[in-house]
């Protein structure tokens, strides 16, 4: 029987450990690094080895890798201390496809992104070759494309490696809700269709990619958001931003950052030296050297005792 729980990576005295919603330490503070929970395992490592944990914090991949990526759709890149190439690992820890790669990425859309030798392709859960190794860079897959580089510019296939769109950009990002950032040769961003045409024209000197809705575009160094259509709804008056979830974005104002709403308000005040956007209810945040939690109207959830906090990630665990 399984139960669902929240887990965050917490550091103290110079430990990393997880904490539980309710404020307490479900494992202990013991290792040098740890990331957050993915697919219910959690990447940890001590000294200069690396191995995965379960929400329960019992080891069920050994510390005998150099790095470990994260896992994605049952699988996990690894390098082996060493090693110069990397393969990747099922849940059980079982080497599942050999060390042969430069640089293995994760599964998306059942397919990962790899590079042998100079050049990138993809392979698939039994680490066949599906589209070959024809790219100088390939991305992940989303909304049923890749961005790829091929002979200096950039274009996107799909599933079988064939063209949607030719390489014809400095850059191309991943798409996300139907759109594109894309860069010029003259170093200008908008966002194109899967069709390579722009639908907002290349006019910010950065841009992000949508969500919500809105996406993070930069002019004369300052950030604001336009929406799928291309109107400006939040003005150009942050020094830096990230995307909108649930509801709220990060915006830095001078050195310090908090959350703003669609309407462009400060929903949390920017006092914060390092603030992530609120996942499951809680917001982790800094000030100084000091870590906690917010909840979304900007009240301490558990006190600000740690040196660094991650977001809170659903986990299933045996009850």
């Amino acid at each position: 029987m399984t139960s669902s729980l929240l887990l965050a990576a917490v550091k103290k005295h110079g430990q990393w450990g997880y904490l539980a919603s309710d404020g307490k330490l479900q494992i202990p503070c013991q290792y040098d690094q740890g990331q957050s929970f993915s697919e219910d395992k959690a990447v940890v490592y001590l000294s200069d080895r690396c191995g995965v944990i379960d929400p329960s914090g019992e080891q069920i991949i050994p510390f005998e890798y150099e790095w470990l990526n994260y896992f994605s759709e049952g699988r996990i890149a690894f390098r082996k201390i060493g090693q110069k190439l990397g393969g990747f690992l099922d849940y059980q820890g079982e080497e599942i496809i050999a060390p042969q790669f430069v640089l293995p990425d994760i599964f998306s859309e059942n397919l990962a992104s790899v590079k042998k030798e100079k050049l990138y392709g993809y392979i698939n859960q039994a680490g066949h070759e599906t589209i070959p190794f024809v790219f100088e860079y390939a991305g992940a897959f989303m909304e049923g494309s890749a961005p790829v580089l091929q002979k200096g510019q950039y274009g996107a296939i799909d599933h079988s490696g064939q063209w949607l769109i030719y390489p014809k950009f400095s850059f191309l990002g991943n798409f996300s809700e139907g759109l594109a950032a894309a860069m010029n040769r003259s170093g200008n961003w908008g966002f194109v269709d899967r069709s390579g045409d722009w639908l907002i024209p290349p006019q910010y000197s950065q841009a992000s990619y949508f969500s919500e809705g809105l996406a993070a575009v930069c002019k004369n160094d300052k950030w604001g958001f336009i929406d799928l259509a291309g109107e400006q709804v939040i003005d150009f008056s942050f020094e830096e931003s990230s995307v909108f979830r649930n509801g709220l974005a990060r915006m830095s104002q001078g050195a310090h950052w908090g959350l703003i709403g669609r309407d462009s308000k400060w929903k949390i005040s920017p006092i914060y030296t390092v603030i992530f956007s609120l996942y499951n209810g809680f917001i982790p945040a800094s000030i100084e050297d000091k870590a906690g939690y917010l909840d979304r109207e900007g009240n301490i959830s558990i006190p600000f005792d740690y040196e660094e906090s991650r977001p809170f990630v659903k986990v299933d665990s045996l009850a």
